[in-house]
C-alpha cells in the first residue's frame, strides 16, 4: 500500500503504518507533499531525477534503509536522504552518514525538527541539481577547478589547491557566504589521498559556541539541557575522509 501524490519530489518509506500516517499528517500541515511507501523497494522504483529528498526507515523488511540509500546515491547522487533510526542504532547511523545520508533522525522524533531537516535537505538538493553539469565535471576530473573561473585570482586558487590537496596539511577556507567554500572543499577532497573517504560539511555560523561544539564533536544524552539523545559529531563522521 502506498499513498501517492502527483509529481512529488519527496519520498518516504516506513513499514510502520502508524508512523506513515503520522508523517503524512505533519507533512501535509507543513505543505510538504510526498509519496509514502511501506517498503524500500517501492520507493526505489519511484525514485527519479525529479526526486529531491527521501526519508527512509533504517529497519524495513526486504530492502532496508541503508541498502536503499546506497542504491539511490549510486543512481541519483543529488537526492538527499534522511534516515530514521532507533536510539540504539548509533553505529548504523554513522554508516548511513558515511554512505551519503544528509542526516539521521532518532525515533520517536519531534515533527517540527524532522520538517526543518527535510526542508534543508530539499533546498540542498535543488542547489545541487542547478549545478549538476558542474558537479558531473567535478566527479569526472580532478582538475575541474578551472570551471570555476578564468580570472587571475581563480588561476591562483587552482594552482594552490593542486599543490596542497595531495598533502596531509589542514586547510582553512574563509570567505563570505555563497562564495564557494564548500565547493572548493569538495574539490580539495576529490584531489586528496582521502577522496574515497567521507566528505562531511557543516554550515552553522549563527549557532552559539556550545551548540557549535556539540555539532562538531557530538555529545552524550543528558550532557546539557535539551540533549535528549546521543549525537555523533561531524568530526567523527568525517573520520578517514
Amino acid at each position: 500500500m502506498k499513498t501517492k501524490r502527483k509529481n512529488s519530489s519527496l519520498l518516504v518509506a516506513d513499514d510502520d503504518g502508524v508512523v506513515r500516517k503520522l508523517i503524512q499528517y505533519h507533512f501535509d500541515q507543513a505543505g510538504l507533499y510526498c509519496d509514502i511507501f511501506e517498503n524500500g523497494s517501492d520507493l526505489l522504483d519511484a525514485c527519479s531525477d525529479e526526486t529531491q529528498t527521501c526519508l527512509l526507515d533504517l529497519d524495513m523488511p526486504g530492502l532496508n534503509g541503508l541498502e536503499c540509500l546506497k542504491r539511490i546515491k549510486a543512481n541519483h547522487p543529488s537526492v538527499e536522504i534522511i534516515i530514521l533510526t532507533n536510539v540504539n542504532q548509533a553505529a548504523e547511523a554513522i554508516e548511513a552518514v558515511r554512505s551519503g545520508a544528509f542526516d539521521y533522525i532518532t525515533k520517536p522524533f519531534d515533527p517540527n525538527s524532522l520538517i526543518r531537516v527535510i526542508k534543508k535537505a530539499m533546498l540542498l538538493s535543488r542547489k545541487q541539481k542547478e549545478n549538476v553539469d558542474l558537479k558531473n565535471c567535478l566527479t569526472e576530473s580532478k582538475t575541474s577547478l578551472k570551471l570555476l573561473g578564468n580570472s587571475k585570482a581563480m588561476r591562483q586558487i587552482e594552482t594552490i589547491s593542486a599543490r596542497i590537496a595531495p598533502s596531509e596539511n589542514a586547510v582553512l577556507l574563509t570567505g563570505d557566504s555563497g562564495t564557494g567554500k564548500t565547493l572548493l572543499a569538495r574539490v580539495l577532497h576529490s584531489q586528496s589521498g582521502r577522496s574515497n573517504g567521507p566528505f562531511v560539511s557543516v554550515s552553522c555560523p549563527s549557532l552559539p559556541s556550545e551548540l557549535l561544539e556539540s555539532e562538531m564533536f557530538g555529545h552524550e544524552k543528558g550532557a546539557f539541557s535539551g540533549a535528549n539523545q546521543r549525537r555523533i559529531g561531524r568530526a567523527e563522521l568525517a573520520n578517514g575522509g
